[in-house]
């Protein structure tokens, strides 16, 4: 797991249990606000597909796991291609770009992995 997330070009200490746990509630939160307002719309008929692809980015973004962002290392082993930002973006704004990770650091190690393992029995027993 990492313990530095980077919101809007500031880093974020999240090693702390409590402050994962609020950015969790936080998400749970805002997406049911979301729900619950365009369900008031349109009964979810046209923008259903909204809150779906943006559930996708909050996981993208906060939570990791699948994607390369997030608190959560991939689950996959496999090493993924070095961060580089876009040179838009890069020209545009003035933003914080995280160190590339070298691949001892980027991979699940031992202890890692079983940690998630355990968890992921827990959670579906």
């Amino acid at each position: 797991m990492r313990a530095e997330l980077v919101l809007m070009g500031r880093r974020v200490d999240m090693a702390r249990q409590a402050r994962r746990r609020t950015l969790v509630v936080l998400i749970y939160a805002a997406m049911a606000a979301l729900m619950t307002g365009m369900w008031f719309v349109d009964h979810w008929r046209a923008t259903g597909i909204w809150i779906y692809w943006l559930a996708v980015l909050a996981c993208r973004l906060f939570l990791g796991g699948y994607y390369r962002g997030g608190l959560v290392k991939p689950f996959s082993d496999r090493t993924l291609e070095p961060r580089r930002p876009a040179p838009l973006l890069a020209i545009g704004l003035r933003m914080y770009v995280p160190v590339d990770e070298d691949d001892g650091a980027f991979r699940n190690d031992e202890r890692e992995l079983a940690q998630r393992d355990h968890a992921h029995y827990l959670a579906w027993r």
